[in-house]
């Protein structure tokens, strides 16, 4: 239960370093070799369900970790835009 808890935790913070280019957005290349370039997306939470940090995608347990991370998303905009106007 605690390692779930962890996981919610985790998964609600991650939000903020996925914003902008925190590390998830490829930059442009700049090379003169550019037309060779593959642009490859690496899908983390595929990788974290194939080594077991994540349930089965669809489960129970899933559908719950879903909707803690929505709902921690949701408060922090909600908290985001009520400081905004004040």
């Amino acid at each position: 239960m605690a390692a779930l808890l962890v996981l919610a935790v985790a998964l609600a913070t991650a939000s903020a370093a996925a914003a902008a280019n925190g590390g998830f957005t490829p930059q442009f290349a700049h090379s003169p070799n550019t037309h060779n370039t593959n642009t490859v997306y690496y899908d983390g939470a595929d990788f974290a369900r194939q080594i077991g940090m994540l349930p089965p995608r669809d489960s129970a347990l899933d559908r719950g970790v879903l909707t803690l991370f929505n709902t921690g998303t949701r408060l922090r905009q909600r908290f985001t835009a009520s400081r905004s106007k004040a």
